[in-house]
């Protein structure tokens, strides 16, 4: 149900700029007729036209795109797909960058799904008007009664924001009481906070 094109700049022999573009394909779509219509939406927009296309496949409207490309061009342009050598190569490079940037899409997607559905979950479970942006759990472990140490994580949006996780090496001495820590910890989360 979707696909990626990845667009690759090549200029003097480099790759000079790369473009991930997500499409939402149906499911008996041809790589040549999702090559086709990416190329007529992209560039009907597109600001310059290269004299030369690289694809991995050729459209079944090759000569029509190609005469369209060229008249918005104002020279020829031509479309290959070509089978080896340094093209080659750079269409195959390109492929393997469209499909890793289309499975992380993809992982991205299911845990934003996931995400969502527990946000769901605790909204309805915790009776609230809305979903919570950030929650921040917190906990106290220590080493025989010893070595007190709070920590606090974040999730945001329903996702962890690791680099908002936090230690608080708790003061408190004497006999270990878990309530006590608590407290300590979060009295000094929340006058950071506000502060």
């Amino acid at each position: 149900e979707r696909a990626c094109a990845q667009l690759f700049a090549v200029r003097g022999g480099r790759i000079v700029s790369r473009q991930s573009f997500f499409l939402g394909v149906p499911p008996e779509a041809t790589e040549s007729e999702i090559v086709d219509a990416f190329l007529a939406q992209y560039y009907a927009l597109a600001s310059s036209i290269p004299r030369e296309v690289l694809l991995p496949v050729l459209p079944e409207q090759a000569p029509r795109l190609a005469d369209w490309l060229s008249s918005l061009r104002n020279q020829r342009v031509a479309l290959k797909a070509p089978q080896r050598g340094e093209k080659r190569a750079v269409v195959s490079l390109a492929s393997e960058n469209a499909r890793y940037a289309l499975l992380q899409d993809r992982k991205t997607s299911v845990v934003r799904r996931e995400s969502a559905h527990a946000l769901v979950e605790l909204a309805d479970g915790l009776a609230l008007s809305g979903f919570p942006q950030r929650i921040e759990a917190f906990d106290i472990s220590n080493t025989q009664g010893g070595d007190a140490t709070g920590s606090m994580v974040v999730f945001e949006d329903g996702r962890p924001r690791r680099d908002a996780y936090r230690r608080f090496k708790v003061h408190l001495s004497g006999k270990p009481d878990d309530y006590a820590m608590m407290k300590e910890v979060l009295r000094r989360r929340f006058r950071r906070g506000l502060a």
